[in-house]
Parts: C-alpha cells; sequence; structure tokens
C-alpha cells in the first residue's frame, strides 16, 4: 500500500442476508488528486461499493485503505472536501 493512493481495496466483497451477493471481489486503487468514475449498469454493487467506503455499511471482505486508513477506521465525514467524488 502506497501514500499516494486514496484508494486502495483488494477482494472488497459484500454478501447480504440470503447469499445475495452485492459485490464479489472488487479491487480499485486511485492515486490522491486523481478523477475516476464509477460507473456500471443497476445492480452492479457501486452504491454498495460507495456505502462501504463511507462506513454506511461493512464489507464481508476488504482488505486496503481509504487515505491511508483502514477500509471501515472511520465515517468519511471527518474527511471534509477530500473525497468530493464519492458524493456526486
Amino acid at each position: 500500500m502506497s501514500n499516494t493512493l486514496a484508494i486502495d481495496v483488494r477482494g472488497t466483497a459484500k454478501t447480504y442476508r440470503g447469499g445475495i451477493q452485492a459485490l464479489r471481489g472488487v479491487d480499485l486503487r486511485v492515486e490522491r488528486g486523481e478523477i475516476f468514475g464509477l460507473l456500471g449498469p443497476n445492480g452492479a454493487g457501486k452504491s454498495t461499493l460507495v456505502k462501504i467506503f463511507m462506513t454506511v455499511i461493512k464489507p464481508s471482505v476488504s482488505e486496503g485503505t481509504l487515505l491511508g486508513k483502514p477500509i471501515g477506521h472511520k465515517p468519511i465525514a471527518t474527511y471534509p472536501n477530500t473525497l468530493a467524488c464519492l458524493a456526486i
């Protein structure tokens, strides 16, 4: 993991009750200052991934960091103006 990465996650997965898999093995690396888009069809897991980043929900499995902190460390609201792309 590098300090130049804003987002560095590997193997992120979310399975809801009943075995519904919203995410399956998502890997994502975004450099600090980089602009990126999170695109996909309905039901692809985009909102689930953003909710995991914002600590609204917990991943079933995830390894990595968000702004240098472990995934799920604390709400993204404690990082004002640093991940504006997630709020758009």
